[in-house]
């Protein structure tokens, strides 16, 4: 993990910081644990997100690529 990621991941098993995560990273996520690309699993993940309030799951739906689609520009900020 990226020391930028793991610095924010970090933060949030703090709860200093909040983590929301698309539903479809999940998806990604175990493609890479099945395939050995990966040192985690969808187990894993999931416990983590069910032992912190700090990371949370976004359900990937249509109106949310939808909305993403009328993004024009991203400005700066210390989201990883």
């Amino acid at each position: 993990m990226p020391p930028q990621v793991k610095k924010q991941f970090q933060k949030a098993l703090k709860k200093e910081a909040e983590i929301i995560i698309p539903s479809m990273v999940f998806a990604e996520l175990g493609y890479l644990s099945e395939k050995g690309r990966i040192d985690t699993n969808l187990r894993k993940v999931k416990n983590l997100i069910q032992d912190n309030a700090s990371i949370k799951e976004h359900t990937l739906s249509f109106s949310t690529i939808q909305q993403a689609f009328k993004i024009k520009d991203i400005p700066n900020c210390t989201i990883v």
